[in-house]
């Protein structure tokens, strides 16, 4: 009997091994390879390493020092990533399924205390997940302002901004049902904690009519690439080409316009074969083209991808650390430690020519692209606009007063922490 099951066994293996592979898609190379081990806080999942090192966004002295940093750069608000806990059925019982967030511990209570006693603005951003709807959108929402509504002990402040990436992935019924005033479910009423500026990407040519038609009071760009061949998936809102007629467009339609500048992007720590999608820094130069281009095009705000996205390689924030501009690395087969660089990493400032030459003079390279935040920040702000006409902005006026002459906001990354 042993031997008979011996023989099935190995005949069912060798069917297995006759099967053809499976082709693997196109976008992604045969054998993808695996990211390194990373082992915090000696070895980070980024390309970079913070200056003055690993943190948790739930230290209240960590999370007051970035928001500090972020006032004196001429920021005046940030958007901190939100999305509810979950319910789901297990055997006939509901249990809550906790999301690796903000809003989750203490991090959304502590960053909302540390930012407005910095004088920032909080505002919250959704990003795209599975089954996401208007309903679960609102629920995210709701759930995170109460959050930051206990975190300032009950106190009352100006409503805040709410950015939802991935919008037209949701009905634009949905959209109307949820924000146009008189609704069952309308978030447009005065006493609602919902009830401040709701905007959406504008990454299509096509995406400006539906704006306004799905309720929203604005559109946020895709972050910035204006390189000769962008990246892969770049899509036509972030050409900064496009951003004055985008504009217009917005004037227009009386909603608001909001650029999306980055400093690069290299995610290849976590996703070593996502290198299409890679963005040079430039040594800072990409990030002061973006600022200009936002102020040539007259932009109602400028949103910057991002403070602190250390495992996106997206963050402004300091970084260095002990002189290395890149986070040592352990492979899988040794435990020793790596280069202080990670292969492909980039560095983190120098090379960007005059544009940011006087930055790196007096800050330094690893507060390179703080420095310059205060720079275009200050520029921006005193930039004339496109037009000297008056923007009618009509019911949406109130919602996004608060947008006017705004020189920055920032996006905290909160699910991005540089440690697990």
């Amino acid at each position: 009997m042993r031997g008979e099951e011996i023989r099935e066994r190995e005949g069912w293996a060798s069917r297995l091994e006759r099967r053809p592979a499976p082709t693997p898609p196109r976008f992604l190379p045969a054998t993808p390879p695996l990211p390194p081990l990373v082992d915090p806080p000696r070895a980070l999942a980024s390309a970079f390493r913070p200056l003055a090192g690993p943190y948790s966004s739930a230290d209240p002295s960590a999370a007051a020092t970035r928001m500090r940093s972020l006032a004196a750069a001429g920021v005046n608000g940030v958007l901190i990533p939100c999305r509810a806990p979950t319910l789901r059925t297990v055997g006939g019982l509901m249990e809550t399924v906790p999301v690796r967030d903000a809003t989750n511990g203490t991090a959304l209570r502590v960053s909302t205390t540390a930012a407005t006693a910095a004088g920032l603005a909080v505002g919250f951003l959704s990003r795209p997940y599975p089954g996401r709807t208007a309903r679960t959108v609102r629920d995210d929402f709701l759930h995170c302002a109460e959050q930051a509504r206990a975190a300032r002990g009950g106190a009352t402040t100006p409503p805040p901004v709410f950015l939802v990436r991935g919008a037209a992935s949701v009905p634009c019924r949905h959209w109307r049902f949820l924000l146009t005033p008189g609704s069952a479910h309308s978030v447009r009423t005065p006493s609602n904690p919902l009830s401040g500026a709701w905007m959406a990407d504008w990454a299509g040519s096509g995406d400006g009519d539906a704006l306004a038609a799905c309720g929203f009071d604005g559109g946020a760009t895709p972050p910035a690439d204006d390189d000769p061949e962008p990246a892969v998936g770049v899509p036509w809102g972030a050409r900064p080409q496009q951003w004055a007629g985008m504009r217009a467009a917005t004037a227009a339609r009386g909603v608001a316009l909001v650029a999306t500048v980055s400093p690069g992007a290299d995610a290849t720590a976590t996703r070593p074969w996502d290198r299409a999608r890679v963005r040079a820094r430039q040594g800072g130069a990409r990030y002061v083209r973006g600022w200009r281009a936002a102020a040539a095009a007259g932009v109602d705000a400028v949103l910057i991808d991002s403070f602190n996205g250390w495992t996106g390689g997206t963050q402004i924030e300091e970084a260095g650390g002990s002189g290395a501009p890149c986070a040592p690395v352990r492979t899988p087969t040794s435990t020793a430690p790596g280069p202080e660089c990670a292969p492909g990493g980039q560095a983190y400032g120098g090379g960007g020519g005059a544009e940011t030459a006087a930055a790196v003079g007096a800050a330094g390279v690893p507060r390179l692209y703080m420095a310059l935040t205060a720079v275009e920040a200050f520029r921006a702000a005193r930039t004339p606009p496109r037009s000297s006409a008056p923007v009618q902005l009509q019911s949406a006026e109130d919602r996004v007063r608060s947008w006017r002459g705004h020189a920055g906001d920032a996006e905290v990354d909160e699910d991005d922490d540089p440690t697990p």
